[in-house]
């Protein structure tokens, strides 16, 4: 602690300030697992910590269990490196993804579950609005300091903002019939979404440590982060621990996401014994021996599991049934929520290439089941055509989004709103393509190689606005902004 004393001390004296002369960011936290040591981030007003465990790490006979909370360290943490990432698969070299969000190749570990708090508070005493952002990814990709991720734009509108890395893919959602023999509740899988409830269990207990309120959460997701934040709100482990949601791409009731995970336990089991005959081990303990990274880059070798693959299950304990089931029996969350989508959804997933006829007709019929004949007459497919009539990808999502808050709104109770990003990115014949809102939002738009101009910025400083305002109150207008 004196040691802390002293540079904190020191850093008045760089600044030539004297003791409570001026507004200091807050650069040290007592958690209820340790003291927290953070730094200036670019804004001087705004400090940022980086790399604190919220769980202990899940490696050698962790590997595929549930988080062990409580996790704490002696002396004063130094926050102020992330984390390595999650183990998952490298994204395929020159696709459209790696290029833009992927574009080195960092350091994975199994030792991944760290977040990183951005705070504009002065004191542990102000009880700011707190934003907790999960990412996306397909529940197989992803981590917290991806290129356009960044908590300094929140923290200057005045609100703490949380990010953290949960576990994807093959070890964060691995289900196998001996894996739920050895747990209590003979259940397997659902460890990434088990993270997520860790991590946010945490920030409930430390984030007045930050100066943030802990009755004053909003969870936050886009993609595989959107259904994620949904499937919180149908667990029975979240009760009371937020209070609104905002889901991008991929909220609402979208079918045929939560179909995905909505199998049952035998269902992932059975997808497990596949996964162990990959690897070419006949126990857990043959598994757990093997190296992290080979077995998520073997797994990912194989089509049928290269990408959103694996997903969360109704185990009966953190998902007793499946999101869509939870909300159509009103039985989820009865919090504030924002919900929407970009107009082109899917141009980054087909590399820019339009669909080919039959496989438009087939997801349609995967996607839509007895309704497909009647979606296929509505958006006027036309068999002799060559390019189908729309983005089916983006029709999902912005249909969800649209029946989700008409649903809402007809039960009435809860604040709904719902937005529809249509800006086509600078120099790509995108459109507004899958993720193309977050480096307005994050107010990340330098970091990319796309010639942004002046309105892109305005657009973003408008979006900034909009998006925390409904964090701190559950209404996005207010500070001149256009009504929403």
């Amino acid at each position: 602690m004196n040691g802390c004393a002293e540079r904190l001390s020191l850093y008045r004296k760089t600044l030539g300030l004297q003791e409570g002369e001026e507004r200091m960011a807050l650069l040290l936290a007592k958690t209820e697992h340790g003291l927290v040591e953070g730094r200036v981030a670019g804004n001087h007003r705004i400090s940022v910590f980086k790399g604190i465990p919220y769980a202990k790490p899940p490696v050698g006979e962790l590997r595929w269990k549930a988080p062990l909370s409580g996790y704490g360290w002696k002396g004063t943490l130094q926050a102020v490196d992330y984390s390595k990432i999650p183990i998952q698969p490298p994204r395929p070299k020159g696709s459209f993804y790696q290029k833009h969000f992927f574009p080195v190749n960092l350091e994975r570990s199994e030792d991944c579950l760290y977040l990183n708090v951005w705070t504009p508070a002065n004191s542990p005493e102000e009880r700011l609005p707190v934003a907790f952002w999960i990412y996306g990814g397909g529940y197989t990709t992803g981590y917290s300091n991806k290129i356009e991720f960044d908590g300094e734009a929140f923290a200057k509108r005045g609100v703490v903002f949380v990010s953290f890395n949960y576990r994807v893919g093959v070890m964060g959602f691995l289900a196998h019939p001996e894996l739920s023999k050895e747990n209590p509740r003979r259940i397997s899988g659902n460890y990434g979404m088990l993270d997520q409830i860790a991590a946010l269990r945490f920030v409930r207990e430390n984030i007045r440590a930050f100066g943030g309120d802990p009755e004053n959460i909003t969870i936050f997701g886009q993609s595989a982060g959107a259904m994620s934040c949904m499937n919180l709100c149908a667990s029975p482990l979240t009760e009371g621990m937020f209070k609104r949601a905002i889901c991008e791409s991929c909220g609402g009731l979208n079918v045929s996401m939560y179909r995905k995970n909505a199998s049952g336990l035998s269902a992932a089991e059975a997808a497990g014994e596949e996964i162990f005959e990959i690897l070419g081990v006949k126990s857990v303990e043959e598994a757990r021996a093997l190296d992290a990274g080979s077995i998520a880059d073997r797994v990912a070798a194989v089509p049928k599991f290269r990408f959103a693959a694996l997903f969360p299950v109704t185990d009966g304990y953190c998902l007793p049934e499946s999101a869509f089931a939870c909300i159509m029996g009103n039985r989820h969350r009865k919090v504030d929520y924002l919900v929407g989508s970009t107009a082109n959804e899917g141009y980054g997933f087909n590399e820019g290439k339009p669909y080919l006829l039959e496989v438009f007709k087939a997801e349609a019929e995967n996607l839509y089941r007895e309704g497909a004949e009647d979606f296929l007459r509505l958006v006027g497919f036309d068999p002799n055509k060559t390019t189908p009539p729309s983005d089916l990808f983006g029709d999902a999502m912005t249909s969800a989004g649209i029946a989700w808050n008409e649903l809402e709104i007809a039960r009435g109770g809860n604040t709904c709103y719902q937005y529809y990003f249509t800006k086509t990115v600078p120099g790509e014949e995108s459109g507004a393509f899958h993720s193309a809102e977050h480096a307005y939002i994050f107010r990340t738009l330098d970091r990319f190689d796309f010639p942004y101009q002046g309105s892109d910025y305005e657009l973003s400083d408008r979006m900034g606005d909009y998006w925390c305002n409904f964090i701190k109150t559950g209404d996005p207008n207010g500070n001149g902004l256009p009504r929403w």
